[in-house]
């Protein structure tokens, strides 16, 4: 199991969300989640520069952008994670605040 994750996030509109606006409510769940708030950088980072280093487990990255995006539903994005093993990557699409298209992560014995 890895720890280490790369997030990719393409804007659809190109409108960069306002995180500042919705920072209380990701940190609450990232205290909910038992994470450090540096995971809410790598989420400011991912969404400004299109890409991010994550020290968490790339399946829990795609539940966190579900949350997140039920906070942001005006913006729009694409999303891929890849982690340290070779089929702990996956790709989604979000729409409207839902998660519209998901591809992996695969189950690997």
């Amino acid at each position: 199991m890895s720890f280490d994750t790369d997030l990719e996030i393409a804007l659809v509109d190109g409108d960069t969300p306002d995180l500042d606006a919705v920072k209380a409510k990701v940190l609450a769940q990232l205290d909910r989640d038992g994470m450090h708030h540096d995971v809410y950088s790598d989420i400011t980072d991912a969404f400004s520069s299109g890409r991010s280093h994550f020290r968490v487990h790339p399946q829990y990255l795609l539940q966190l952008l579900d949350a997140l995006a039920k906070l942001l539903p005006p913006i729009s994005f694409d999303a891929r994670a890849l982690g340290e093993q070779f089929r702990e990557t996956w790709i989604a699409e979000y729409r409207e605040g839902s998660r519209t298209y998901t591809q992996g992560p695969w189950d690997y014995e």
